[in-house]
């Protein structure tokens, strides 16, 4: 490991270790003083403490430094009074010692000596972290093999410990703000902003997964440094091309994964997006394993290779217990089930319940649909459903179970609600609706039935797109593109 690598591993010890320094030098000279050592003696290191905490209360990745761009003012503001609250103490501590040096009957220099320490050691140790970071991308230099490490630690952090704080966050009505939760960043509009500004936006809006459905490289430029963990499609029309030639995949992962490896964290490559069922269909298994192939050949092979399917994908859903894929496509998903086994890559699934919605309001009740009913809607033997996403969800479960794969996990390659474009089903409530009840939901929950597990689900889309197919299509965005909201939600 080079410096930056060890300094990620061990400057946080370093840190506190320093920190315990200087509260140590200011406890053996209050214990050692000849005479009782006033309170006003132990405010400067108190002080310099809050700003600690003050300072590590921020991320750095957060904070926009360009004099270009308007950043998180609040976050400055904030560490402004940090810097204040810290270096005032640290005069204040000057300004004791020259009062002890005075005073023959107060405590001894040494007392005004050891806060002097005490503000300067607690300071140090304040720098020492923010250089660390609370992220594994604070440092530019860090190896993209080691930050992807790093964020699959924090993965199953949020697997294991959920359930209990951001159950608390859910019951108390939280902000989705930096959860994990990612949003898709489609490109179907003409008058969408430029991609440097929609990382800013990502940023301060807490979202910290972007899934982009092509490489284009003026976004992954701009997803450099910005600490945001990424999930990456090829093009469809590359998917045949990456299947068929080893080299071909070489080439693409090339082209769009090597150059920006050492400050873009990729963290998902998805191979054909709904391209199962379909003429693409019978490609995927291969592209999948040549993918894999050459991201371990530049030292990538932690990355999670994976597909997206749609719904149709399953010749039956009603009830969820009968989830079976279609004829035509059960022999390339027990191929793909099996790629994903060896690796504990889940499959990625689409999951929309709007349009089941949509297209038989008067036996789907909107309640259902939208995560609101209060007593069960459909019972499949044991297992009760509520809502309409757990049992399209666990359709698949159980078609994964007939193919053999019953432990294979599942994501939520895209879920969302149109705002517009087929009234009264669309709207800006109901949108709204979904869309936080689908974060609450699975931020805090399995399905019926697997009720311990917590999906990694991407919310369709960022922006209203208005180059896409139909009025309902434009407009399931969080923002306008002006990067207005059309609803609040970040």
């Amino acid at each position: 490991m080079d410096l930056p690598e060890l300094w990620a591993i061990f400057g946080p010890g370093v840190a506190g270790a320093v920190f315990g320094a200087g509260w140590w030098f200011w406890i053996d000279a209050v214990v050692c003083s000849s005479v009782t050592v006033s309170v006003v003696h132990y405010l400067p290191g108190i002080f310099a403490s809050i700003a600690s905490l003050m300072f590590n209360c921020v991320r750095k990745e957060d904070i926009d430094y360009s004099p270009y761009e308007e950043g998180e003012w609040r976050l400055k503001l904030w560490l402004f009074f940090a810097y204040v609250v810290s270096f005032v103490s640290l005069a204040a501590s000057v300004g004791l010692l020259i009062q002890d040096s005075i005073v023959k009957t107060g405590p001894s220099v040494w007392t005004g000596t050891a806060g002097i320490l005490q503000c300067v050691f607690v300071l140090i140790s304040n720098y020492s972290i923010h250089r660390t970071e609370h992220s594994s991308t604070s440092c530019k230099c860090l190896s993209s093999a080691f930050l992807t490490r790093v964020k699959e630690f924090d993965s199953q952090f949020y697997s294991q410990f959920l359930d209990v704080d951001i159950s608390y966050a859910a019951r108390s009505g939280f902000s989705p703000r930096s959860l994990p939760i990612g949003v898709c960043y489609g490109l179907n509009g003409n008058n969408l902003p430029p991609p440097s500004e929609v990382v800013g936006l990502y940023k301060r809006s807490g979202i910290e997964f972007i899934r982009l459905y092509e490489p284009r490289s003026d976004v992954l430029e701009a997803l450099r440094g910005s600490g945001l963990a990424v999930a990456l499609c090829p093009t469809n029309e590359d998917l045949a091309n990456i299947a068929q030639r080893p080299d071909a995949a070489d080439a693409w992962v090339n082209t769009n994964i090597a150059p920006y490896m050492s400050d873009v964290l990729f963290r998902w490559i998805i191979l054909g997006n709904e391209v199962i069922p379909g003429p693409l269909a019978n490609y995927v298994p291969a592209a999948i394993a040549n993918t894999r192939n050459s991201l371990a050949a530049i030292g990538l092979a932690n990355v999670t290779v994976t597909t997206a399917i749609p719904g149709n994908a399953l010749e039956a859903s009603y009830p969820p217990s009968a989830g079976a894929f279609s004829s035509d496509v059960t022999d390339v998903m027990i191929a793909v089930a099996g790629i994903l086994a060896s690796s504990d890559a889940p499959l990625m699934i689409n999951v929309y319940p709007y349009f089941a919605y949509a297209s038989n309001p008067s036996q789907v009740p909107v309640d259902y649909a939208l995560f609101a009913a209060t007593t069960p809607v459909v019972t499949d033997g044991s297992f009760l459903y509520y809502d309409l996403f757990d049992a399209m969800v666990d359709a698949f479960h159980a078609a994964l179970e007939k193919i053999g794969y019953p432990g294979l996990r599942v994501a939520i390659g895209e879920s969302g609600w149109p705002s517009a474009g087929n009234d009264p089903y669309t709207s800006i409530d109901n949108a709204m609706i979904y869309n936080r009840n689908l974060v609450n939901h699975v931020l805090t929950n399995g399905t019926p039935r697997r009720p311990g597990e917590i999906m990694e689900t991407f919310l369709f889309a960022m922006f209203n797109e208005n180059l896409k197919q139909g009025a309902v299509e434009q407009n399931f965005g969080f923002f306008y593109p002006n990067m207005n909201p059309v609803y609040p939600f970040w």
